[in-house]
């Protein structure tokens, strides 16, 4: 059962590592390529968590509940941490539009 606890757990915070990554990485780039690159690495995450669920479950005796369950307390919690990463991203992007001269 701790096998399933752990693996649940690390699965979600490789995929939280890999959103923080994403998000650091393209702070410093323009809202746009924040946007694609962000949105990209959310369907690419989720498909590599989906793989990974499958392969664990279907080729191991991991605990299957323990392990869903962790997955998914740990991913919610990895979730509210990139949305608050994500605002304060969207706040800041509107801020430096706020203090730029208006071209017209």
């Amino acid at each position: 059962m701790l096998e399933g606890i752990v693996a649940g757990a690390g699965l979600a915070a490789l995929n939280g590592l890999g959103a923080w990554w994403t998000i650091h990485w393209t702070f410093d780039k323009s809202f746009q390529t924040f946007l694609k690159v962000f949105m990209g690495g959310v369907l690419l995450r989720l498909a590599l968590v989906g793989v990974g669920t499958f392969l664990l479950l279907w080729y191991t005796s991991i605990h299957k509940m323990a392990y869903t369950g962790a997955l998914i307390i740990t991913f919610i919690i990895f979730q509210i941490v990139e949305i608050v990463f994500v605002l304060k991203r969207l706040k800041r992007e509107k801020e430096s539009r706020a203090g730029r001269p208006n071209p017209e």
